[in-house]
């Protein structure tokens, strides 16, 4: 993988800090001024700066950002006046961040009463499976009842 170059390291903390105007990182980290469109364009086409904004957004997201979104959904929650949604909705998610959301169906067993969208690939695969042995015999048993109604 290729490594940042020192103007390309600042368009990214730019471009982050900035929440994702890629002419202004572009300006902010030394491009000239009359191309930083086309260079922030450039820039983010790369599979290198991508990388390196997804770790620099982790990066703060992480930091004082998740302190302050806790702090946000804290209030949330001791705040009775808010809508029950608000305060289900902030409950869920500080039990998701803290690894104590639902819990998970096993991969290879599709529950039959979630909704399709609900399900990973390998438990859709597993219910079409499931079913097309299903619809087999159901075809093989109507070709012995014909079979015995005409033979």
């Amino acid at each position: 993988m290729s490594q940042l170059n020192e103007q390309q390291a600042a368009f990214v903390r730019e471009y982050v800090s900035n929440g994702g105007n890629g002419a202004a990182a572009a300006r902010d980290a030394g491009y000239s001024e009359v191309s930083a469109g086309k260079y922030a364009y450039q820039l983010l086409e790369k599979p290198h700066v991508q990388d390196a904004i997804h770790r620099e957004q982790r990066r703060v997201l992480s930091g004082p950002l998740a302190s302050m979104a806790l702090r946000v959904l804290k209030g949330f929650l001791d705040d009775e006046n808010a809508p029950y949604g608000v305060r289900a909705d902030a409950a869920k998610a500080v039990l998701d961040r803290g690894g104590l959301g639902p819990v998970k169906a096993e991969p290879d067993k599709a529950d039959e009463s979630s909704d399709l969208e609900d399900l990973s690939i390998a438990q859709l695969e597993q219910l079409v499976k499931r079913n097309r042995e299903i619809l087999d015999r159901l075809d093989d048993d109507n070709r012995d009842e014909l079979a015995t109604a005409t033979g």
